[in-house]
Protein backbone atom coordinates (compact mmCIF):
# COMPACT_ATOMS: atom_id res chain seq x y z
CA UNK A 1 0.00 0.00 0.00
CA UNK A 2 1.02 3.14 -0.61
CA UNK A 3 2.47 5.93 1.78
CA UNK A 4 1.16 9.66 0.30
CA UNK A 5 3.14 10.93 2.73
CA UNK A 6 5.99 9.73 1.20
CA UNK A 7 4.64 10.14 -2.16
CA UNK A 8 3.78 13.69 -1.46
CA UNK A 9 7.26 14.14 -0.40
CA UNK A 10 9.13 13.45 -3.26
CA UNK A 11 6.80 15.06 -5.63
CA UNK A 12 7.46 17.99 -3.32
CA UNK A 13 11.42 17.45 -3.94
CA UNK A 14 10.64 17.20 -7.24
CA UNK A 15 8.83 20.66 -7.67
CA UNK A 16 11.52 22.35 -5.11
CA UNK A 17 14.21 20.92 -7.56
CA UNK A 18 12.96 21.96 -11.03
CA UNK A 19 11.85 25.46 -9.55
CA UNK A 20 15.08 26.22 -8.09
CA UNK A 21 16.83 25.39 -11.35
CA UNK A 22 14.36 27.25 -13.65
CA UNK A 23 15.25 30.40 -11.50
CA UNK A 24 18.77 29.68 -12.16
CA UNK A 25 20.85 32.06 -11.48
CA UNK A 26 18.74 33.37 -8.70
CA UNK A 27 22.10 34.95 -6.68
CA UNK A 28 25.82 35.53 -7.89
CA UNK A 29 28.06 33.34 -9.22
CA UNK A 30 31.50 32.82 -7.45
CA UNK A 31 34.54 31.89 -9.80
CA UNK A 32 36.97 30.13 -8.33
CA UNK A 33 40.49 30.72 -10.45
CA UNK A 34 43.19 28.73 -10.31
CA UNK A 35 46.25 30.84 -11.04
CA UNK A 36 47.28 34.47 -9.74
CA UNK A 37 45.86 37.66 -11.25
CA UNK A 38 47.61 38.69 -13.94
CA UNK A 39 48.59 35.53 -16.32
CA UNK A 40 46.76 33.78 -19.18
CA UNK A 41 43.88 32.38 -17.17
CA UNK A 42 43.18 35.54 -15.40
CA UNK A 43 43.04 37.76 -18.71
CA UNK A 44 40.53 35.32 -20.66
CA UNK A 45 38.31 36.10 -17.11
CA UNK A 46 38.47 39.38 -17.12
CA UNK A 47 37.32 39.41 -20.77
CA UNK A 48 34.69 37.03 -20.35
CA UNK A 49 33.08 38.38 -17.27
CA UNK A 50 31.54 41.35 -18.17
CA UNK A 51 29.36 39.41 -20.89
CA UNK A 52 28.90 36.80 -18.87
CA UNK A 53 26.96 39.08 -16.25
CA UNK A 54 25.05 40.65 -18.87
CA UNK A 55 23.62 37.40 -20.52
CA UNK A 56 22.82 35.76 -16.67
CA UNK A 57 21.66 38.48 -15.21
CA UNK A 58 24.06 37.99 -12.19
CA UNK A 59 27.24 39.40 -10.66
CA UNK A 60 30.23 36.74 -10.76
CA UNK A 61 32.75 37.11 -7.74
CA UNK A 62 36.15 36.35 -8.83
CA UNK A 63 38.22 34.26 -6.15
CA UNK A 64 42.21 33.79 -6.71
CA UNK A 65 42.49 30.07 -5.53
CA UNK A 66 46.11 30.00 -6.55
CA UNK A 67 48.53 27.36 -4.72
CA UNK A 68 49.65 23.78 -4.83
CA UNK A 69 50.16 24.00 -8.74
CA UNK A 70 46.54 25.39 -9.34
CA UNK A 71 44.70 22.65 -7.80
CA UNK A 72 43.49 24.36 -5.25
CA UNK A 73 40.70 26.07 -6.78
CA UNK A 74 39.74 22.04 -7.91
CA UNK A 75 39.79 20.55 -4.95
CA UNK A 76 37.39 23.12 -3.96
CA UNK A 77 35.06 23.00 -6.66
CA UNK A 78 34.81 19.31 -6.02
CA UNK A 79 33.61 19.93 -2.40
CA UNK A 80 31.47 22.46 -3.77
CA UNK A 81 27.38 22.82 -3.45
CA UNK A 82 25.96 21.27 -6.94
CA UNK A 83 23.75 24.48 -7.47
CA UNK A 84 25.95 26.33 -10.81
CA UNK A 85 26.52 29.28 -8.23
CA UNK A 86 30.09 27.95 -7.56
CA UNK A 87 32.50 27.40 -10.55
CA UNK A 88 36.07 26.98 -11.18
CA UNK A 89 38.37 28.82 -13.79
CA UNK A 90 41.54 27.08 -14.60
CA UNK A 91 43.96 26.05 -17.22
CA UNK A 92 45.04 22.01 -17.33
CA UNK A 93 47.75 22.65 -14.97
CA UNK A 94 45.41 22.77 -12.14
CA UNK A 95 43.06 20.92 -13.71
CA UNK A 96 44.61 18.16 -14.72
CA UNK A 97 48.38 17.88 -14.52
CA UNK A 98 48.55 18.97 -11.62
CA UNK A 99 46.55 16.59 -9.90
CA UNK A 100 48.06 13.68 -11.51
CA UNK A 101 51.54 14.87 -10.48
CA UNK A 102 50.72 15.42 -6.65
CA UNK A 103 48.61 12.21 -6.41
CA UNK A 104 45.77 14.18 -5.41
CA UNK A 105 42.14 12.03 -5.49
CA UNK A 106 40.81 13.87 -8.22
CA UNK A 107 39.88 12.84 -11.43
CA UNK A 108 38.22 13.61 -14.77
CA UNK A 109 34.50 12.82 -12.94
CA UNK A 110 34.80 15.06 -10.45
CA UNK A 111 33.71 18.10 -12.36
CA UNK A 112 32.24 19.00 -15.58
CA UNK A 113 32.90 21.08 -17.93
CA UNK A 114 31.02 23.71 -18.94
CA UNK A 115 33.48 25.00 -21.67
CA UNK A 116 36.23 25.65 -23.09
CA UNK A 117 37.37 29.23 -23.43
CA UNK A 118 40.50 29.18 -25.20
CA UNK A 119 43.41 26.87 -26.43
CA UNK A 120 46.49 29.13 -27.25
CA UNK A 121 49.48 27.15 -28.49
CA UNK A 122 52.78 27.69 -26.52
CA UNK A 123 56.03 30.03 -28.72
CA UNK A 124 58.98 28.48 -27.11
CA UNK A 125 60.86 32.00 -26.24
CA UNK A 126 64.53 32.80 -25.46
CA UNK A 127 65.82 35.77 -24.20
CA UNK A 128 67.27 38.02 -26.31
CA UNK A 129 70.51 38.23 -24.67
CA UNK A 130 71.04 34.57 -24.77
CA UNK A 131 73.54 32.78 -27.75
CA UNK A 132 69.92 30.91 -28.67
CA UNK A 133 69.08 31.86 -32.28
CA UNK A 134 67.31 28.53 -33.16
CA UNK A 135 65.81 25.57 -31.09
CA UNK A 136 68.52 23.09 -32.28
CA UNK A 137 70.84 25.59 -30.48
CA UNK A 138 68.91 24.76 -26.94
CA UNK A 139 69.03 21.28 -27.51
CA UNK A 140 73.12 21.15 -28.32
CA UNK A 141 73.72 23.39 -25.18
CA UNK A 142 71.01 20.95 -23.45
CA UNK A 143 73.09 17.94 -24.44
CA UNK A 144 76.59 19.69 -23.79
CA UNK A 145 75.54 20.69 -19.81
CA UNK A 146 72.97 18.36 -18.94
CA UNK A 147 70.42 19.52 -16.07
CA UNK A 148 72.43 22.77 -15.91
CA UNK A 149 70.38 24.90 -18.37
CA UNK A 150 67.70 27.04 -16.57
CA UNK A 151 64.20 26.41 -18.58
CA UNK A 152 61.22 28.73 -16.39
CA UNK A 153 58.11 26.92 -15.57
CA UNK A 154 54.67 28.78 -14.13
CA UNK A 155 55.38 25.81 -11.47
CA UNK A 156 56.28 21.98 -11.54
CA UNK A 157 53.48 20.10 -13.50
CA UNK A 158 51.91 23.11 -15.26
CA UNK A 159 50.35 23.60 -18.32
CA UNK A 160 53.78 24.67 -19.76
CA UNK A 161 55.76 22.51 -17.73
CA UNK A 162 54.16 19.68 -19.75
CA UNK A 163 54.61 21.31 -22.91
CA UNK A 164 58.38 21.62 -21.99
CA UNK A 165 58.59 17.62 -20.95
CA UNK A 166 57.08 16.74 -24.47
CA UNK A 167 59.94 19.32 -26.16
CA UNK A 168 62.49 17.39 -23.70
CA UNK A 169 61.33 13.75 -24.84
CA UNK A 170 60.73 14.62 -28.23
CA UNK A 171 64.38 16.12 -28.31
CA UNK A 172 65.88 13.03 -27.03
CA UNK A 173 66.73 15.00 -24.17
CA UNK A 174 64.73 13.66 -21.50
CA UNK A 175 62.91 15.51 -18.59
CA UNK A 176 66.77 15.72 -16.69
CA UNK A 177 68.04 17.58 -19.96
CA UNK A 178 66.98 21.06 -17.81
CA UNK A 179 66.89 22.81 -14.66
CA UNK A 180 63.30 23.83 -14.25
CA UNK A 181 62.75 26.99 -12.40
CA UNK A 182 59.21 27.62 -11.17
CA UNK A 183 57.95 31.06 -10.68
CA UNK A 184 54.61 29.89 -8.93
CA UNK A 185 52.46 31.49 -11.50
CA UNK A 186 52.37 32.95 -15.71
CA UNK A 187 52.22 36.41 -14.48
CA UNK A 188 55.51 35.86 -12.52
CA UNK A 189 57.26 34.39 -15.04
CA UNK A 190 56.64 36.81 -17.61
CA UNK A 191 57.86 39.47 -15.70
CA UNK A 192 61.26 37.62 -15.14
CA UNK A 193 61.87 37.12 -19.05
CA UNK A 194 61.14 40.71 -19.60
CA UNK A 195 63.40 41.64 -16.53
CA UNK A 196 65.86 39.10 -18.15
CA UNK A 197 66.30 37.12 -14.67
CA UNK A 198 64.62 34.30 -17.07
CA UNK A 199 66.32 33.30 -20.49
CA UNK A 200 64.16 30.52 -21.84
CA UNK A 201 60.14 30.10 -21.24
CA UNK A 202 56.67 28.73 -22.88
CA UNK A 203 54.51 32.11 -23.09
CA UNK A 204 51.68 32.93 -25.08
CA UNK A 205 51.84 34.77 -28.13
CA UNK A 206 50.15 37.64 -26.79
CA UNK A 207 52.81 38.00 -24.40
CA UNK A 208 55.57 37.71 -27.05
CA UNK A 209 54.86 39.74 -29.51
CA UNK A 210 55.29 43.41 -28.29
CA UNK A 211 58.49 42.34 -26.83
CA UNK A 212 59.81 40.91 -29.54
CA UNK A 213 59.11 44.16 -31.49
CA UNK A 214 61.50 45.67 -29.08
CA UNK A 215 64.45 42.94 -29.14
CA UNK A 216 63.39 42.09 -25.39
CA UNK A 217 62.32 38.20 -26.63
CA UNK A 218 63.12 36.08 -29.59
CA UNK A 219 60.88 33.38 -30.50
CA UNK A 220 62.02 30.17 -31.71
CA UNK A 221 59.32 27.46 -32.38
CA UNK A 222 55.52 27.63 -31.86
CA UNK A 223 53.94 24.35 -30.62
CA UNK A 224 50.49 24.32 -33.16
CA UNK A 225 49.76 22.56 -35.76
CA UNK A 226 50.61 25.52 -38.12
CA UNK A 227 52.50 28.46 -38.31
CA UNK A 228 50.80 31.42 -36.18
CA UNK A 229 49.78 34.03 -38.39
CA UNK A 230 50.60 37.02 -36.00
CA UNK A 231 54.49 35.00 -36.05
CA UNK A 232 54.45 34.12 -39.66
CA UNK A 233 58.34 33.83 -39.39
CA UNK A 234 58.53 31.32 -36.55
CA UNK A 235 58.19 27.53 -37.09
CA UNK A 236 56.35 25.15 -35.37
CA UNK A 237 58.20 22.65 -33.80
CA UNK A 238 56.70 20.08 -35.92
CA UNK A 239 58.54 21.86 -39.22
CA UNK A 240 61.93 21.04 -36.86
CA UNK A 241 61.25 17.74 -36.58
CA UNK A 242 59.94 17.50 -33.42
CA UNK A 243 56.63 16.27 -32.64
CA UNK A 244 55.12 18.98 -30.09
CA UNK A 245 51.88 20.13 -30.38
CA UNK A 246 50.44 21.43 -27.35
CA UNK A 247 48.90 24.73 -25.67
CA UNK A 248 46.98 26.30 -22.77
CA UNK A 249 43.74 25.23 -22.41
CA UNK A 250 41.52 27.45 -20.46
CA UNK A 251 37.84 26.19 -18.95
CA UNK A 252 35.14 26.65 -16.88
CA UNK A 253 33.89 23.75 -14.46
CA UNK A 254 30.80 22.87 -12.08
CA UNK A 255 31.11 20.30 -9.20
CA UNK A 256 29.89 17.03 -10.59
CA UNK A 257 26.43 16.14 -9.93
CA UNK A 258 25.51 19.91 -11.01
CA UNK A 259 21.59 19.51 -12.38
CA UNK A 260 21.84 18.84 -16.34
CA UNK A 261 19.41 22.04 -16.82
CA UNK A 262 21.91 24.09 -14.85
CA UNK A 263 25.25 22.88 -17.19
CA UNK A 264 23.27 23.71 -20.30
CA UNK A 265 21.73 26.82 -18.99
CA UNK A 266 25.77 27.92 -18.45
CA UNK A 267 26.69 26.43 -21.56
CA UNK A 268 24.32 28.22 -23.86
CA UNK A 269 25.00 31.30 -22.00
CA UNK A 270 28.60 30.85 -22.84
CA UNK A 271 28.26 30.14 -26.39
CA UNK A 272 26.53 32.92 -26.61
CA UNK A 273 28.89 35.63 -25.50
CA UNK A 274 31.10 33.29 -28.34
CA UNK A 275 28.76 34.91 -31.13
CA UNK A 276 28.85 38.22 -29.34
CA UNK A 277 31.14 40.85 -32.19
CA UNK A 278 31.85 43.32 -28.79
CA UNK A 279 33.51 39.62 -27.39
CA UNK A 280 35.07 38.57 -30.41
CA UNK A 281 37.09 41.47 -31.02
CA UNK A 282 38.69 41.52 -27.32
CA UNK A 283 39.15 38.13 -28.00
CA UNK A 284 41.23 38.37 -30.98
CA UNK A 285 43.15 41.22 -29.29
CA UNK A 286 44.34 38.35 -27.24
CA UNK A 287 45.70 36.60 -30.29
CA UNK A 288 43.24 33.94 -29.72
CA UNK A 289 41.47 31.61 -32.45
CA UNK A 290 37.58 31.39 -32.00
CA UNK A 291 37.48 27.93 -32.88
CA UNK A 292 38.90 27.08 -29.71
CA UNK A 293 36.09 28.26 -27.69
CA UNK A 294 33.59 25.40 -27.32
CA UNK A 295 31.26 24.13 -25.47
CA UNK A 296 32.08 21.72 -22.42
CA UNK A 297 29.91 18.35 -24.37
CA UNK A 298 33.31 18.57 -27.39
CA UNK A 299 35.65 19.56 -24.91
CA UNK A 300 35.28 16.60 -22.67
CA UNK A 301 36.60 14.00 -25.58
CA UNK A 302 39.58 16.07 -25.17
CA UNK A 303 39.49 16.22 -21.63
CA UNK A 304 39.28 12.02 -21.03
CA UNK A 305 42.03 11.76 -23.71
CA UNK A 306 44.81 13.61 -22.27
CA UNK A 307 43.70 12.25 -18.60
CA UNK A 308 44.45 8.75 -20.05
CA UNK A 309 48.07 10.13 -21.80
CA UNK A 310 49.64 12.36 -18.79
CA UNK A 311 50.31 10.09 -16.26
CA UNK A 312 53.20 8.56 -16.94
CA UNK A 313 55.38 11.36 -18.34
CA UNK A 314 54.26 13.59 -15.60
CA UNK A 315 54.57 10.95 -12.65
CA UNK A 316 57.99 10.23 -13.78
CA UNK A 317 59.88 13.81 -13.83
CA UNK A 318 57.83 14.31 -10.20
CA UNK A 319 59.72 11.03 -9.01
CA UNK A 320 62.89 12.86 -9.82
Amino acid sequence: MLDFRVVLGSMLAVILATSSVAAFPDKPITVNVCQPAGGGTDRNLQALVPFAERNLGQPFIVQYRAGAGGTLAMQEIKAAPKDGHTLAFCDTGGTLFGPIAQNIAFGPNDVIPIAQVTEVPWVFTVHASTPYKSVQDVIDAAKKAPGQIKASIADFASADHYTWLLFARASGLRSEGFRWIPYGGGAPKVRAMLAGESHLDMLLPSLVLEPMKNGIMRPLAVAAQARLKELPDVPTFRELGLDVVDGLSISMFAPAGTPQPVIDRLRAGLLKIKANPEFQTIYNRLGQDLTTFISGDKYAVTWNKTWAEAPELLRAVMKR
